[in-house]
Parts: C-alpha cells; structure tokens; sequence
C-alpha cells in the first residue's frame, strides 16, 4: 500500500511538471506574437517599413516616409514625392509637370506659382487705359483688354477685321489699319493723276487737289484725333452718328 501511494505521488508530480513546461511555451509564444504584432503596427504595415532608398530620396512635405494615404480606408504610404498626403494610386498628376498631387487637384502649386507669376507680368499695350481700368460696357466689372484700342473687356471687345486687334464693341477696324488704308488710298490717288496729268498734258489748268484723304462715299479718313470708331463717326458725321448712338 505504500508503494502503490509513493508511485502515485511521482506521476502527479510528474504530471504536474509536463502542464507547468507546456504553460511556460505558452506564454512565450503568445508574447513574442504580441511583439511581433506592436511593431508591425508602428511601423505602418511592415516590420522593417520603406527601403532606406525609399527613404533617402523622400521629398513630401506633407508627410514622412511612414506617414499613411489620407484617402478613406486606404493603408498604403503617401507618395514618396510631389503635394500630396495620399498614396500614389489615390492621388492625381499636375496637369503641367506630372508632379503627384491631391487626388481633388489639377496643377501642382509650384506650376500655379509660375503661371500666376507670368500673368502678372504680361505687357500691357492698351492706350485706353491701365491694368486697373474697368471694362466701359454697361453693368460688367473685367479689366479692359490688355492690347488694342478699345476701352472694354476682351469679352465686351470686337476684333479688327485687319489684324485682328482688340477694338471698341461698335467698331470694324483699328485705328492703324484704317490709317494705312487712308495712306494708301491717298498715295493710289495721286499715282493715277499723275500717270493721267503726264500722258494728256494738263490742258485742264491745275492738277486736282489729291491731298485729302477721302474714302468711300466722300468721308475723310481716320486721323491721329479720332480715338474710337464712335469718335470718327461723331467727326465725320454727327447725323449718323446720333442715329447710331442715341
């Protein structure tokens, strides 16, 4: 009976120290998982996150190299270059450049700075007015054109059937196409009489007076005076141009 007690003792303790071995495996394994788990949870998805290369050519500034995409649900990195807080696949290309940008934008804000730079720079060539001066046209608020001679907005302006120039809304030519229109008329004009004069003698006294400049109709052409269409009209004709203007 008292073997029988003695060896029963030995397999409990033995027993007991086979559930104490597999308890201690346990728990190692489950806290090496748990660490395991943290540090791939810091890391943004991986245990040893970006590639130093990755890493070393980072330009964002909207994040770091571990920082992840803005966009909902999305547990990618952002983009390693470019103005943007999201991933590669959830942001767009400036439009100028290629540059990554929000997935919500069109240009990148170095492209905007330039484009905004070049604008404000651009000649102003209109005799009319300044780059502050408001477009004449009743009840609209745009600058006027930037060249031309005209005291509206391109939108409110016609152009010059010539050249092509920004001219007043009532208008069909600019003031330089119709002064080289004059000039040549005046100069076609004297050629003819003079052509006439030399090959039938002046039997009929003087020459005609050819100096002025007279287009169809009997009207003077343009001068350096007339500013606008409206004040040619207004100088050639005052009937007409009531007519047109009231």
């Amino acid at each position: 009976m008292k073997k029988q007690t003695i060896l029963l003792f030995a397999v409990l303790c033995t027993v007991i120290l086979f559930l104490c071995a597999c308890s201690a495996d346990t728990a190692q394994t489950t806290t090496t998982t748990t660490t395991a788990a943290a540090a791939t949870h810091n890391s943004g998805g991986s245990s040893s996150g970006r590639s130093s290369s990755e890493t070393s050519g980072f330009s964002n500034s909207f994040g770091t190299p571990n920082t992840k995409c803005a966009h909902p649900g999305c547990d990618n990195y952002i983009a390693s270059s470019g103005d943007t807080n999201c991933c590669v696949t959830h942001s767009n290309r400036c439009l100028e450049c290629g540059k990554y940008i929000d997935e919500d934008a069109m240009y990148c804000m170095s492209c905007l700075s330039s484009a905004a730079g070049a604008s404000s720079t651009t000649k102003f060539e209109n005799a009319y007015g300044s780059q502050g001066t408001t477009c004449a046209h009743p009840g609209c608020n745009n600058p006027i054109a930037s060249s031309g001679d005209t005291n509206c907005c391109a939108t409110h302006s016609n152009r010059c059937l010539e050249c092509g120039k920004y001219i007043d809304e009532d208008a069909m030519y600019c003031i330089s196409c119709l002064s080289k229109a004059a000039s040549s008329t005046t100069t076609t004009t004297k050629s003819y009489y003079s052509n006439s004069s030399s090959s039938y003698g002046n039997s009929y006294g003087s020459s005609y007076d050819t100096t002025a400049a007279t287009g169809a109709g009997g009207y003077e052409m343009p001068n350096e005076n007339d500013k606008s269409f409206s004040d040619y009209v207004k100088r050639v004709d005052p009937d007409l141009y009531d007519s047109l203007f009231d």
